[in-house]
C-alpha cells in the first residue's frame, strides 16, 4: 500500500500499490500487495504502520515514496458494510495544531 495524496480538512488520499520499507523489525520479505494487511495509526507521531497478517512489520503507508504522516491521527476506520458508503475509504479524525483544530477526512484505493 502506498499513498499518492493525504491532506488535511476532509480532502482524500489515494492507496493502493507498495507497501514502504524501513523502520524497526521490518520483515524485509516478500509481500503480495493482494494479501489482507492491518493497518495501525500512530497517535503520537501520525505514521500509519502495516502489518502482514501474521503480524510482520511490512513498513508505513506512503505516498510518492515519502511516509504519510497526519498531523494529530486520532483514529482509523474502514466503514462497516452495512454503512451505505464506499467501503473503500479508509476514514480518519484528527486533531491538528496540538487539537486545537479538527478534521475529518479519508484516505482511497487508487
Amino acid at each position: 500500500m502506498s499513498v499518492n495524496e493525504s491532506r488535511s480538512g476532509g480532502e482524500s488520499g489515494r492507496y493502493g500499490g507498495g507497501i514502504g520499507s524501513g523502520g524497526q523489525g521490518g520483515s524485509g520479505g516478500y509481500h503480495n500487495p493482494k494479501d489482507s494487511v492491518i493497518l495501525v495509526g500512530n497517535f503520537g507521531d501520525g505514521h500509519i504502520n502495516v502489518f502482514s497478517q501474521n503480524g510482520d512489520f511490512l513498513g508505513q503507508l506512503q505516498s510518492r515514496k515519502q511516509t504519510i504522516v497526519i498531523d494529530g491521527l486520532w483514529a482509523l476506520s474502514f466503514p462497516p458494510a452495512s454503512a451505505g458508503i464506499d467501503p473503500g475509504k479508509l476514514y480518519f479524525p484528527a486533531g491538528p495544531d496540538k487539537e486545537s483544530d479538527g478534521i475529518f477526512g479519508y484516505l482511497f484505493k487508487q
